[in-house]
C-alpha cells in the first residue's frame, strides 16, 4: 500500500509541476526576466521534497560551482562540436554550400538563447527531475523511460500546436525517441 500511495503522491506533484510553466507562460512572458519564475519554481519544489526525504540536489545533477565549471564548458564544446559534425555531413550528403552572416547580431543571439532558457529548465526538471527519478528507483527505468518519453510527446503537442498539423505531431512523436527518454 505504501508503494501505491508513493506513487499516487508523485503523480499528484509532477501535475502540479506540469501545470505551474503553463499558468506562469500565461501570466509573464518567457521572454523576460520574469520567464525564470517557473523554473525557479519548480526547483525550490523540488529542493524541498528532496530536503524532506533527507537527500540532496546532486542526485539530479546539481553539483557544487567548480565541478560545473568544468562539465558546462565541455558540454558546451562537445555539443557545438557535434553538431558542426551534423552540418557538415548534412552538406556533404545534401551538397549544399554554407555561408556565414556577416551581419550576425551577437547580442540578439544571447538574447534568444536567454528566452529559450527557461523553457529547456522547465522541461529538465519536469521530466528528468525528481519524479522521473522516483519512478526509475521504484520500478525500473525503463519502464519510468518509457512514461516519461510519452508525457515529454504530449508535453510537446500541446506546447507545439501540434493538434491537425501532421507533420508537427510526428516531429513530437518522434522527439521522445530521438532525444532517448
Amino acid at each position: 500500500m505504501k508503494k501505491y500511495r508513493s506513487v499516487i503522491l508523485y503523480s499528484l506533484l509532477f501535475l502540479l509541476m506540469f501545470c505551474i510553466p503553463m499558468l506562469a507562460g500565461m501570466i509573464f512572458s518567457y521572454r523576460s526576466a520574469l520567464g525564470y519564475i517557473s523554473p525557479a519554481i519548480l526547483l525550490l519544489i523540488t529542493a524541498f521534497v528532496y530536503h524532506r526525504t533527507g537527500r540532496t540536489l546532486n542526485l539530479l545533477g546539481f553539483r557544487p560551482i567548480r565541478t560545473l565549471g568544468f562539465f558546462l564548458p565541455l558540454g558546451l564544446i562537445s555539443g557545438i562540436l557535434l553538431i558542426s559534425l551534423a552540418l557538415f555531413l548534412q552538406k556533404l550528403y545534401m551538397n549544399f554550400s554554407v555561408q556565414l552572416n556577416e551581419h550576425i547580431n551577437y547580442w540578439s543571439m544571447l538574447a534568444g538563447i536567454a528566452a529559450i532558457l527557461p523553457g529547456v529548465l522547465n522541461e529538465e526538471l519536469i521530466f528528468r527531475g525528481i519524479c522521473f527519478k522516483e519512478m526509475a528507483d521504484q520500478n525500473n527505468s525503463r519502464n519510468a523511460n518509457i512514461l516519461f518519453g510519452f508525457l515529454f510527446m504530449v508535453w510537446h503537442w500541446i506546447s507545439w500546436n501540434a493538434w491537425g498539423n501532421y507533420p508537427v505531431m510526428l516531429g513530437s512523436f518522434t522527439t521522445p525517441i530521438v532525444t532517448g527518454k
